[in-house]
């Protein structure tokens, strides 16, 4: 199995870590929480996962205000490679989770964020900076051009992120075009981050692509366990 594989792998596992929780999980951190869970849980969380057979991988998250996150994982060694996911993200209890499952992905503690299957405590959350650029990364979902938008929606995920095309023109349009009904599958190396926004609006998170790797056939099956 390669390194990107392998990589892919434990981005999925992180979505899907620990089964499931009762359907009515709602919410967005911002309310009030127990004693020892923060009062909001927006911001960015980083942390080495450490495995036993592959060079280290580093995990960030981003949990943005309108309820999407930012996954991106990072192999590191002599070939480092990074890898993403995004998607809407919401609370049950100190539970996070992760859609569409819902999956237990983590739960909050007083010692920080702690992710599924024991990999470990993600540090407290960093405000400001951070949270307004996310390093690049490579994501694969499904685009389409429809009423004069572009959209992008990542593989595994329901959510739906505005792709700001003037970033790069790749051509998607016209390989949408040519490919016929259904949305095109492709994998982007690009970054996300929330865009510009009216004056007392919060901001949407954007897909800004960089550089078109391939088009698939169809999105990857989820990969439920680590390699």
């Amino acid at each position: 199995m390669s390194h990107k594989i392998m990589l892919y792998a434990i981005t999925a596992v992180l979505f899907m870590a620990c089964g499931d929780v009762p359907t009515d999980a709602g919410g967005t951190g911002e309310e009030a929480m127990n004693d020892t869970v923060p009062r909001t849980v927006v911001g960015y969380y980083t942390n080495m996962a450490v495995t036993t057979d592959i060079p280290s991988v580093e995990v960030e998250l981003w949990l943005h205000p309108d309820s999407s996150f930012i996954l991106r994982t990072t192999l590191r060694g002599p070939d480092p490679q990074t890898t993403g996911g995004a998607g809407s993200w919401s609370m049950h209890g100190d539970s996070l989770l992760l859609g569409p499952g819902p999956s237990d992905v983590g739960r909050f503690t007083k010692d920080g964020l702690i992710l599924g299957a024991g990999r470990g405590t993600l540090v407290a959350p960093i405000l400001g900076a951070r949270m307004d650029v996310v390093p690049a990364m490579d994501l694969v979902g499904e685009y389409r051009f429809e009423a004069d938008l572009h959209s992008f929606t990542p593989c595994g995920s329901e959510r739906v992120f505005p792709l700001a095309v003037a970033e790069g023109d790749m051509g998607l349009e016209a390989l949408s075009e040519k490919q016929g009904k259904g949305p095109l599958v492709v994998e982007l190396t690009c970054t996300l981050g929330p865009a510009e926004a009216a004056e007392g609006e919060a901001p949407d998170v954007y897909v800004f692509p960089k550089r078109l790797v391939r088009v698939l056939d169809e999105c990857p099956p989820a990969v439920l366990d680590l390699p």
